[in-house]
């Protein structure tokens, strides 16, 4: 009786595993591109270093209006005190720090992605390239210096 209410379990959360296994081969990969950066030919890296400069504060400016324009619109006010016992304020924290990963990679998905468009358009981009560029930080293999 034991084995049939953890299979019952078991599946019941087989969805939301595959969606964790889903998220965990993407933080992966991207971990994996973070790690080739630093083999990069000296210009791709300068060029990578600037975009993801410009995508982390297009995050936080993303970040800054829509908590202080988007927020009070929907009813949230930004200047109000956060009246909470340790747990509740843990719970806002981690919600917070989500909202900050949240924008902070939407800033790189415009910014590298309007950069791989760009490096499409003209060229020096497949596809595929691209579309790795956008969503990993993936980089051409022409780009490094020595293969990762």
């Amino acid at each position: 009786m034991r084995s049939v209410s953890l299979r019952r379990t078991l599946t019941a959360f087989a969805p939301f595993s595959r969606a964790l296994w889903h998220h965990m081969k993407i933080v992966r990969e991207l971990i994996k591109n973070y790690n080739a950066t630093y083999l990069l030919k000296k210009r791709y890296y300068n060029i990578t270093s600037m975009v993801g400069l410009l995508s982390v504060a297009t995050g936080l400016g993303l970040m800054m209006s829509l908590v202080f324009y988007v927020g009070p619109m929907i009813g949230f006010d930004p200047d109000t005190k956060i009246t909470a016992n340790g747990v509740e304020k843990l719970g806002m924290f981690v919600l917070m720090m989500l909202f900050f990963t949240a924008c902070i990679y939407a800033g790189m998905l415009i910014v590298a992605g309007s950069f791989a468009f760009v490096m499409f358009k003209i060229g020096k981009f497949t596809k595929v390239e691209a579309f790795n560029y956008a969503l990993y930080s993936g980089y051409p293999e022409y780009w490094f210096e020595q293969k990762p």
